[in-house]
């Protein structure tokens, strides 16, 4: 069976019927749904399902053999005894599809579009061996990321490539607890508060350079403003003309450059702004402390002129220190109070990174 489309009529059918009959839906990752919420702000924006015909009382027809092949069994989710074939056909990227045996009974549980998705198979759609086959979408790696977290006791350090990727169908097929412990993950991994960016602004959780443009393009689909700005300044400091032509390409992908380089001409404006302005590099007395020798004009301005070209590759990385200290020959009240004055304009940098990037509001309804 093939399908495309709205979900809306079968979950509007679905939402009409007893109670008795309702699927049994309830969560199967162990923490409390109310403490995974997305962070507050964050509208998560409504899916969009596959059209499934209803349900009829016409036979179902046998699905010929090539119908399901060049997919093979998947090694891992095919399960002799079950009751449901999903069938994934080969992807884009050069994955190859795969052949899914599933319990239709253990599908169900998880949400209203999966129990659609087998009520739809069930009363009229191919047969495979005998058993409803429901083909899917999805591609073969997300399926099966999908049902291992569903069945299989989560992983205590999923990789950022796995949390992407079930975050991603989990929202497609509005499995909620599932989609909330990927986003509590991920920001647990990817710095969302300037305290973590400070802890460790390395970013080394993308660990290559195609990483934080999948965020980037993920983030914006499905609203998740926490993320988008961190992964928009990461992207606007890789030098992508150097990369190798495929990984350029899938960096170049659904974004929009013209967004990243504005952003990031925006975030330098108002860094060097700050340097030559506010952080009062450019005084000639103590401009706090009122000492005597408080700083050496000469060595300030060498510092500055030094660091340029670090702080035009590395914006957010001058305000936590991973450069050498401006203030380091500015008297002692003068470096207290420059030092606050730079963390506090850092903390509000980092704030705005989404509106700097542009992020587009999500429309109100």
């Amino acid at each position: 069976m093939s399908y495309s489309g709205d979900f809306s009529p079968v979950i509007k059918r679905r939402l009409e019927e007893p109670e008795d009959i309702k699927p049994n839906i309830r969560p199967r990752i162990g923490s409390p749904q109310s403490s995974q919420s997305p962070s507050a702000g964050t509208q998560r924006p409504t899916a969009q399902y596959p059209t499934l015909p209803p349900a009829n009382n016409q036979p179902a027809t046998e699905a010929a053999v090539d119908n399901l092949f060049p997919a093979e069994n998947h090694n891992e989710l095919y399960y002799e005894d079950g009751n449901l074939i999903l069938v994934t056909k080969d992807s884009p990227d050069g994955t190859r599809g795969a052949i899914f045996r599933v319990f239709k009974s253990q599908l169900r549980k998880q949400s209203i579009p999966l129990a659609d998705l087998v009520d739809a198979a069930v009363h009229g759609g191919e047969l495979f061996e005998g058993l409803p086959v429901v083909r899917m979408e999805d591609s073969t790696t997300e399926l099966a990321n999908l049902l291992h977290i569903l069945w299989s006791p989560p992983p205590h350090d999923p990789s950022y490539d796995l949390l992407l990727s079930v975050l991603k169908i989990s929202n497609k097929y509005k499995v909620d607890d599932v989609y909330q412990w990927c986003t509590r993950l991920l920001s647990q991994k990817i710095p969302i508060t300037w305290e973590m960016f400070r802890e460790d602004p390395s970013l080394d959780v993308f660990d290559n350079n195609v990483a934080p443009s999948q965020l980037l393009k993920a983030s914006k689909g499905l609203n998740l403003r926490q993320f988008y700005g961190i992964a928009a300044y990461k992207l606007s400091t890789i030098n992508w003309v150097d990369q190798p032509k495929g990984v350029r390409q899938h960096m170049i992908d659904g974004v929009s450059w013209e967004t990243i380089v504005v952003g990031r001409e925006e975030l330098i404006r108002r860094i060097l702004r700050y340097l030559y302005t506010d952080s009062l590099l450019n005084q000639t007395v103590c401009p706090v402390g009122n000492a005597e020798q408080c700083h050496l004009p000469a060595d300030m301005g060498r510092w500055a002129h030094s660091r340029n070209e670090s702080i035009i590759n590395d914006p957010l990385g001058w305000t936590v220190g991973r450069m050498n200290d401006p203030y380091a020959n500015y008297c002692t009240v003068c470096k207290w109070t420059l030092r606050r004055r730079l963390e506090t304009f850092g903390k509000t940098l980092f704030q705005d990174l989404a509106d700097i990037f542009e992020m587009p509001e999500e429309p109100q309804e």
